[in-house]
């Protein structure tokens, strides 16, 4: 998803005409995706109290593992951390030498990028644990990606071309992150970490979740009929896709939102993220 959403930047900087920078894009991108392996590091060394006494952990929560099982040490997930953040930042430097974007702007959303990447639950921001991961979440693979894309190739930061592709896709991102709180509630309301499901409660993240799926589906209709060059055709796979979607939220709902993994909604949930990215990558091609 970080790198659909990053070439739908990168292409949308382009329609006006401008050239594609096939260097600093995949600079850019290596960039990108280092960061993000630093940040899935950091994660598992600073989410060990949670993931150990997670009894509901699955392919889409409750962490990779590797230091519960023995696998990995805390010390090597932090050397894999840093080694990934100092390659981040050459990959960074070579990009920005690449780029016709501005220098300035390009710093700022990396480091940016970074620090709430490894704030989601590093200290001393521990976004996660202050029901702020979700957004946190949502953001860096909308916002902060698009943007990059977009600068990296000469755009500029205050078009509305980004900020609009990136509205729908992070509303579309939220319900399925807020989801995956919810089998790991025991564990993480033992271990102290507020994500939406602790701080809300199961039914309420649960209600918030289906409000979300519902506002994307409508951010979905709305871009289709206003910015067809973008979005042409989204409605037609989003709607039927939002109504199911809701429709079993709803029946997990009146169930009681009971403990214990849920995989089949959270599949459910990360394809509904797809179309708010394959869509306008497509059409912007």
């Amino acid at each position: 998803m970080t790198l659909i959403a990053y070439t739908i930047g990168a292409f949308a900087a382009t329609e006006g005409g401008r050239p594609f920078d096939t260097a600093a894009y995949w600079l850019g991108f290596l960039c990108l995706f280092l960061i993000e392996a630093a940040t899935v590091f950091t994660n598992d060394r600073y989410d060990f109290d949670s993931d150990r006494n997670n009894r509901n952990y699955g392919p889409f929560n409750g962490g990779s593992r590797v230091i519960v099982d023995g696998l990995l040490s805390f010390g090597q997930l932090r050397a894999g951390a840093g080694l990934a953040l100092i390659v981040a930042a050459v990959a960074g430097v070579l990009a920005l030498a690449a780029s016709p974007g501005s220098g300035i702007v390009i710093v700022a959303l990396l480091l940016a990028t970074t620090v709430i990447g490894i704030g989601y639950t590093a200290p001393p921001l521990k976004l996660s644990h202050r029901a702020l991961g979700e957004i946190d979440v949502g953001v860096t693979h909308s916002f902060a990606v698009i943007l990059l894309g977009f600068v990296l190739q000469g755009g500029h930061w205050s078009e509305g071309a980004p900020w609009g592709l990136a509205l729908p896709l992070f509303l579309s991102v939220l319900p399925a992150i807020t989801l995956s709180g919810l089998p790991d509630y025991e564990a993480d309301a033992a271990a102290g970490k507020t994500t939406l499901a602790v701080a809300l409660g199961r039914e309420g993240a649960l209600r918030l979740s289906m409000a979300l799926v519902l506002a994307a589906a409508l951010a979905g209709l709305i871009f289709n009929l206003t910015w067809p060059a973008a979005f042409a055709g989204i409605a037609w796979i989003v709607l039927p896709h939002a109504a199911l979607l809701t429709w079993r939220l709803g029946q997990y709902y009146r169930r009681g939102a009971p403990g214990g993994r849920i995989d089949g909604l959270m599949v459910n949930g990360l394809t509904y993220i797809l179309w708010f990215g394959l869509v306008p990558l497509i059409n912007l091609w």
